[in-house]
Formats: C-alpha cells, sequence, structure tokens
C-alpha cells in the first residue's frame, strides 16, 4: 500500500514538471554511501563547513535552489547534451557555456585552493555533492539527437509518464524502501576489489560517457507498446543501483582527495549513513 500511495504522489508531482536530476532518494542514497568511505579528516573538515551538517542534509541543496536568479547559473549544470551525430563527450564541443564535467572540475579546484570566502566554499562543496550523483544518472548525458527523437506516449505500471522520470526517482520509488535502508544495502554489497576499480577512475569525461553508454543500451531498450513494467524494471534498476554505488564511492573519493590528500587513517566502511535534516 504504501509503495502504491508513494508512486502515485511521485508521479503526479514529477511528471508536472520539467525532470532534471536524480530524485531525492537518489541523492540521498549516493550521499550516504559517501558519507561511509570518508577519512576522519575529511569528515571534520565537510562538518566544519557545512556547520555541522552531514552530506545527507545538503545533498539535494542544488536543485532546490537551481531556479532562483541568484543560483539561475546553475541550471544547466546538472547534466551534458552530447552535440550533433557525436556518441561520447568532448569538453570543447558540449561545453562551452559549463556542463556537470566542467563544474566538477572548477569545484573541485575551488576546494583545493581554499582561498574563497567561507560562503564560496560551502556552496562549492553542496554543488560538488550533488553534479558528482548528478553525472552519474545515466539519463543526464543525452545526445542532442536523441534528445529530439525522444519516446513519448509511456506509461510506467499504466502511469503516464517521461522515460527522464521513471530513471530519475520512480523506479527507486518502485523499489519500496528506506533510502537509509537503500543506502546500507547498495554499501554493503561493495567489495574492495569494486572500490579499487571505482575509485581509480576520476576523470568526469569518463563518468560521462560511462553513463551515456548505460543510457543507450538500457534506458532506450523500451517496450514496443511503452508500456514500462516490472520487466523493464528488473533490467534496469541494477544499473542504476550500480551507478549510485559507483557514485557514492567515487564522490567519497573526490572528497578525500581535497581535504584529506595523505590519509594517515582508512576510511570507515561500517558505520550507518548519516540522516538527512528535514
Amino acid at each position: 500500500m504504501r509503495q502504491k500511495a508513494v508512486l502515485a504522489v511521485v508521479v503526479l508531482f514529477v511528471c508536472g514538471a520539467i525532470c532534471h536530476a536524480w530524485g531525492p532518494d537518489g541523492h540521498l542514497i549516493i550521499a550516504g554511501i559517501a558519507e561511509s568511505h570518508l577519512t576522519p579528516k575529511t569528515k571534520t573538515a565537510i562538518s566544519d563547513l557545512l556547520d555541522r551538517k552531514s552530506l545527507c542534509d545538503v545533498a539535494t541543496w542544488a536543485d532546490r535552489v537551481r531556479k532562483q536568479p541568484e543560483y539561475a547559473w546553475s541550471d544547466s549544470k546538472h547534466g551534458v547534451t552530447i552535440r550533433g551525430d557525436a556518441d561520447s563527450v568532448d569538453l570543447k564541443r558540449d561545453c562551452p557555456d559549463g556542463c556537470a564535467v566542467s563544474a566538477i572540475v572548477s569545484l573541485t579546484d575551488t576546494l583545493k585552493r581554499n582561498n574563497g570566502s567561507r560562503k564560496e566554499r560551502e556552496e562549492a562543496l553542496k554543488f560538488l555533492v550533488h553534479f558528482v550523483s548528478d553525472l552519474h544518472q545515466p539519463i543526464h548525458v543525452v545526445s542532442a539527437r536523441r534528445s529530439k527523437a525522444a519516446p513519448e506516449n509511456l506509461t510506467f505500471f499504466s502511469k503516464p509518464v517521461k522515460l527522464h522520470t521513471v530513471w530519475d526517482g520512480l523506479m527507486i520509488v518502485h523499489a519500496d524502501k528506506p533510502w537509509e535502508k537503500y543506502a546500507r544495502e547498495l554499501r554493503n554489497q561493495i567489495d574492495p576489489d569494486e572500490f579499487a576499480k571505482w575509485s581509480a577512475v576520476m576523470d568526469p569525461v569518463v563518468w560521462a560517457n560511462e553513463s551515456h553508454d548505460l543510457l543507450e543500451r538500457y534506458a532506450y531498450d523500451l517496450p514496443a507498446d511503452g508500456r514500462i513494467g516490472q520487466a523493464y524494471c528488473d533490467r534496469c534498476l541494477p544499473v542504476l543501483n550500480e551507478q549510485m554505488s559507483i557514485a557514492g564511492v567515487r564522490l567519497a573519493t573526490q572528497l578525500n582527495a581535497i581535504f584529506d590528500p595523505k590519509p594517515s587513517t582508512r576510511p570507515t566502511t561500517t558505520s550507518a549513513p548519516a540522516t538527512a535534516a528535514h
């Protein structure tokens, strides 16, 4: 019953809006995974900069402010559009005015230099947390030719939807788990070899191309009648789950490299993710 009620609310809310990012649960899950892989020094530095808030507390901040005039510049930074007929990201071609990839590079530099105002560094951290997550959402790295031919008349368990909405939040909501439990389960499934493999790839261009490849291979492989149901979820939700796990590992790796580049203590992997403030 909870699943049906929540799903109906999300469909009504999200389908009436322009969808741009992971839904709240996706961002919270990724932040929760990342929290458990931060070194003690990084945790302290982040807590100080965020006035005792955690990554989970600020994971959705960038979505909440993107339409405010002061932050209008950030609205186009939640993903990447590949121009022309290309099938991979080229920064010069695809991000002349900025995108998630260039934003991550710039925000990381701001935090590493540590010479901006406190507000600038605090907001850089909050945007970085969000944009790293967004770049691992396959539906956020689209090609211009694909977006012009986006499938229409789709349904998700009989509810009219856009494909973006399905990937941003509805499949996660359909799994019917509190985000804290979801984050804990995904975190506990990450083995040392996976952690090492994922954290060794820290180029945002590569992240974007990984996401785009998954978009092409999975998201667009739709039922002929446009009726998205359990079979599609069974095939695609594991892709989203792995992307959230990868994003959490890479976000933690990025933050540790910024705030604790020569750690004397290995990050903990046993603590539960923080609970977001409401």
